[in-house]
C-alpha cells in the first residue's frame, strides 16, 4: 500500500488547496476497490504487483489531477476568434498607416534608407500593439464571466436563440469595442508619441505630431467616453441583456459623444497640416484644406452614425420591454 500513499502525494502536488483533500479521498476508494476487485478476480491477496497495474491502469498522477482542474488560457478559445480578428484589423490599421507615411517622405528621402525605417517602425509597432491586445484579451478571459459547455446529450434544440429579440446583444461586437476603446486610451493617453509623422531632413530624422494641440485638449473628454463605453459593454456581456436602465446609460453616452463630435466639427483644425512642411508652400497649403475637408466630413458622418444609434435606442426603450439573450419567441 506503500505505492497508492505516493501515488496519492504526487497527485495533491498538481491539486488546488482548496478541494484537495476531497479529490484524494475520492481517488483513494476508486484505487482500494479496482484493488479489491483485482484481488478477488486472482483469488490471492494484494501484492505490489497488482498495485502497480491498478496505478497504471488509473493514469499518471499529473494526468489524474489534470482531470480534475479546468483548462487553464492566456486567451481561451471562446475570445480566440475576436481576438484574432482584432489582431487584423489592428494591424492592417498599422500596414495602412505606415504605407502613407512612406508614400508621404519618399518624396524628400533614399527609398532604401526610408523602407528600411519604415519596416523596422513597422515591426516595432505591430509587436508593441500585439502585447498590449493579449494583455487586454488575458483580461477579458481572466474577468469576464465562464460559458458553461453543455454536453451533446443534454443539448436541446429549443433552446437555440430567437432571430428577432430586441434586448439580444452582439457577444463579439461589444467585446470588440472593449478592446478598442481601451486600445484609444493607452495611445492616446499614455503613447501620444505615435501620433507622428516621420521623415529626414539633411540626413537626420525629424518627427512632428499628427495631431494640433487643439486636438489633445479633447483626448481627456474622448477618454472620459471611451472609458462609458467600455464600462457599458462589460454590463452588457455580464447582464446578456440590453435592459431599460442600461438603455438610459447608452443614451447618455450618445448624447455625450454628440456633443463632443459637434465642438469638434466647429472647433479649430486638430490635423498638423505643418507636420508635412516636406513638401512646397503651395501643395502644403491644398493638402491643409484637402485635409480639413477630409476630416470634419469623416466627423460629419460620425454625427450621422451617432445620431441614428442615439434614435433607435430611444425607440427600442419606449416600444416594448427588452427580453433575455436566450429567451424564445412566443
Amino acid at each position: 500500500m506503500q505505492l497508492i500513499e505516493r501515488y496519492l502525494a504526487e497527485v495533491g502536488e498538481n491539486l488546488p488547496r482548496k478541494n484537495r483533500g476531497d479529490i484524494l479521498a475520492e481517488i483513494r476508494s476508486n484505487l482500494e476497490d479496482a484493488l479489491e476487485s483485482r484481488s478477488q478476480a486472482a483469488g490471492r491477496e494484494a501484492d505490489e504487483e497488482m498495485v502497480v497495474d491498478v496505478l497504471k491502469a488509473y493514469g499518471k498522477p499529473e494526468k489524474v489531477a489534470q482531470g480534475y482542474q479546468e483548462p487553464r488560457y492566456l486567451i481561451g478559445p471562446r475570445l480566440y476568434p475576436i481576438f484574432w480578428l482584432v489582431v487584423r484589423i489592428v494591424l492592417s490599421v498599422l500596414v495602412i498607416l505606415s504605407a502613407v507615411r512612406f508614400g508621404i517622405a519618399l518624396a524628400s528621402e533614399p527609398a532604401v534608407d526610408l523602407a528600411v525605417k519604415t519596416i523596422a517602425d513597422l515591426g516595432a509597432g505591430c509587436l508593441s500593439a500585439l502585447g498590449n491586445i493579449v494583455f487586454i484579451f488575458a483580461i477579458l478571459e481572466l474577468t469576464l464571466p465562464k460559458w458553461k459547455e453543455k454536453d451533446d446529450e443534454d443539448w436541446d434544440p429549443r433552446t437555440l436563440k430567437a432571430i428577432e429579440i430586441d434586448g439580444r446583444i452582439n457577444v463579439a461586437g461589444s467585446i470588440v469595442e472593449i478592446v478598442l476603446g481601451l486600445v484609444a486610451l493607452l495611445v492616446f493617453n499614455f503613447y501620444p508619441n505615435l501620433l507622428v509623422i516621420a521623415y529626414t531632413r539633411d540626413g537626420a530624422w525629424i518627427t512632428a505630431p499628427l495631431f494640433t494641440e487643439a486636438f489633445f485638449r479633447y483626448v481627456p473628454f474622448m477618454s472620459i467616453i471611451w472609458i462609458a463605453e467600455i464600462i457599458k459593454n462589460i454590463l452588457l456581456l455580464r447582464q446578456r441583456v440590453f435592459s431599460p436602465g442600461l438603455r438610459w446609460y447608452a443614451i447618455g453616452v450618445s448624447i455625450a459623444s454628440l456633443v463632443l463630435i459637434g465642438m469638434i466639427i466647429s472647433g479649430p483644425a486638430i490635423i498638423n497640416v505643418q507636420s508635412f512642411n516636406i513638401i512646397d508652400v503651395q501643395t502644403m497649403q491644398t493638402l491643409s484644406t484637402l485635409m480639413d475637408a477630409i476630416v470634419r466630413g469623416a466627423l460629419v458622418i460620425a454625427l450621422v452614425v451617432e445620431s441614428i444609434e442615439l434614435i433607435t435606442t430611444i425607440v427600442k426603450m419606449f416600444r416594448k420591454d427588452d427580453s433575455p439573450i436566450f429567451e424564445k419567441k412566443a
